[in-house]
């Protein structure tokens, strides 16, 4: 059986890494952007089967990429997983379907689960 593939999009290297060890470890296959321009670039490469997204990112926020893929034809069924630290901003997606929200607190405790 095949992997399932993961884009994780986050600028922070330490916590992209953790998480992608985590991922691995689980025995996901892993692709890592640090950016929005970046992560659209890896789409185009391999499609991945999951997005976990940082929300405050340097070219444009995790928020703005998510609503882009969502609109768009070809990327709209990609699930995807907003990472934050602020607690406020799991309220956003409550309601949009093939979205989340893992709060990085407690992302190493149900990362591979």
């Amino acid at each position: 059986m095949t992997a399932k593939r993961i884009l994780i999009v986050e600028d922070e290297k330490a916590i992209r890494d953790m998480v992608a060890f985590g991922l691995r470890r689980a025995g996901y296959e892993v692709r890592e952007a640090e950016d929005c321009r970046e992560a659209r670039s890896r789409i185009v490469d391999v499609r991945p089967d999951l997005m976990l997204v940082d929300w405050m990112l340097p070219d444009m926020s995790g928020l703005e990429l998510t609503r882009s893929l969502k609109r768009a034809k070809d990327t709209e069924e990609i699930p995807v997983i907003m990472l934050t630290a602020r607690a406020e901003e799991q309220e956003f997606f409550h309601d949009s379907p093939g979205t989340g929200v893992l709060a990085r607190s407690v992302a190493r405790s149900r990362l591979g689960r």
